[in-house]
């Protein structure tokens, strides 16, 4: 894997690794991002649920839609970053949590982007496939990265969040003004 797309692939358990708020690992993180998604998938398997034609066309255009819209984010978390950096801004610690922010925002969108894009061809593969272990498998994969994925953006839309609510907090009281 090239050294460029390892922070994309790795977002999610950076994630998991900082905690959100923490700097410490939480299990509710551990659980959303990795048991679930497996527990989702395990339990499709078991009960054999396979994915209709409808549903397969379904979910290849949301996943498809998902992964077209994040990677369009990602392009324009670039373009802001690159226009920013033109700025030539100034060094210190704002700079640099405002980087990092682009940062953890940008690979966090790759990762989501990724794993929609291969949800939407796992739920492809589950639709054509025929009728054996190969569709049950496909199904099971396919359910478990569209749990993942639902998780991922969940994780990232609390991170989001909190880090809003903690800047427009820092804005309010002037203690952003402390930290320069």
């Amino acid at each position: 894997m090239e050294a460029a797309a390892r922070p994309a692939v790795r977002a999610p358990a950076r994630a998991v690794e900082t905690g959100v708020g923490t700097g410490r690992p939480r299990r509710r993180d551990y659980a959303e991002q990795f048991v679930a998604p497996v527990l989702a998938g395990a339990v499709t398997w078991w009960i054999n649920i396979r994915i209709s034609p409808a549903t397969g066309a379904a979910l290849l255009t949301l996943a498809g839609l998902f992964a077209a819209f994040l990677f369009q984010l990602v392009i324009q978390l670039l373009d802001r970053a690159a226009s920013w950096a033109d700025t030539k801004p100034e060094t210190g610690p704002l700079t640099s949590h405002y980087a990092a922010l682009l940062t953890e925002l940008s690979a966090n969108a790759a990762y989501a982007s990724l794993v929609a894009a291969v949800a939407a061809t796992t739920s492809l593969g589950a639709t054509i496939s025929s009728k054996g272990w190969q569709e049950r498998l496909l199904a099971a994969i396919a359910v478990a990265l569209l749990v993942h994925l639902g998780t991922t953006l969940l994780m990232v839309t609390r991170r989001v969040f909190l880090l809003t609510k903690s800047r427009l907090h820092d804005a309010r009281t002037g203690a952003h003004l402390d930290n320069a």
